[in-house]
């Protein structure tokens, strides 16, 4: 379950509210930087995967705060793998938090899309102001070409403005620029991680859905990456195959037609004596 979004849209909290345990820094400022996975282990285990060194793995009680710090630690740590017992997903189930789709730096972006690979489901989580943001479209369009089904959670609902617009129209609004950007969604969530009680937070029908998906036998979509994965490979040698060819051209143009009879002719006698 592949977690991503923009920075302080609230992947986080979410998270944490999905395993039932505030594993993740939450913040109105960005935090994870690096990317994150969440499992459940029979004791205690921190692997940390730094930059251009082995994996250093702890396994015992440790300070969450300190973990938490690991998390914020995106100039060393690429990586960070925890395992706890009481975290509520089975234990064939792992969540992982991505750093914000909107980061700065290249390495976070190549990072999020490397763990898109892996997902058997795809969770976008954006902020209700920035929902139908180009950025957030664009990337929504890009999930598309992984053939992996995505939800879109749309957090911090708290903020909508009844009077300004009905929510019904806004739900009818998403659902029109989804479309105009074939962007295809297989549920959307509306969630307020703030209040609880909000009359539009979803949030217990998320958990639910999550749920059903983790212990279902369908989850699993191996035959979808892999396809994907076929396609993106294609492309890559078809665009190797034309910068070649574009480079053989360029080459070939440099010849007269009298250079280009001579080397023939060589070519031929080569083949002959050989």
């Amino acid at each position: 379950m592949v977690f991503c979004g923009h920075f302080s849209a609230g992947k986080s909290t979410i998270i944490n509210s999905l395993v039932g345990d505030a594993v993740l820094p939450t913040s109105p400022i960005p935090t994870s930087a690096n990317v994150v996975k969440l499992y459940r282990n029979t004791v205690p285990t921190v692997t940390i995967y730094q930059k251009n060194q082995q994996p250093v793995q702890i396994e015992k009680d440790y300070d969450s705060s300190e973990v938490q710090a690991f998390c914020k630690n995106g100039k060393q740590i690429e990586q960070l793998e925890i395992g706890l017992p009481d975290l509520d997903i089975p234990n064939h189930t792992m969540f992982m938090d991505t750093p914000g789709v909107d980061s700065t730096d290249d390495q976070h972006r190549k990072m999020t899309n490397r763990m898109l690979h892996l997902s058997d489901r795809i969770f976008y989580v954006a902020d209700y102001n920035h929902v139908l943001s180009q950025v957030n479209l664009q990337f929504l369009s890009s999930l598309n070409n992984e053939n992996v089904p995505v939800v879109l959670i749309i957090n911090q609902v708290d903020k909508h403005n009844e009077e300004e617009l009905p929510f019904k129209q806004f739900k009818q609004k998403l659902t029109e620029h989804l479309a105009d950007f074939s962007i295809n969604i297989e549920r959307i969530f509306y969630t307020s991680m703030k209040y609880e009680r909000h009359p539009h937070n979803q949030i217990e029908e998320l958990k639910t859905y999550v749920d059903e998906k983790i212990y279902s036998h369908n989850t699993l979509n191996l035959p979808g990456k892999l396809n994907s994965l076929i396609a993106e490979h294609e492309k890559w040698l078809q665009e190797e195959l034309e910068a070649k060819l574009a480079y053989s051209e360029e080459v070939l143009e440099s010849y007269t037609k009298d250079d280009l009879q001579a080397i023939i002719e060589s070519f031929e006698k080569w083949k002959t004596k050989k």
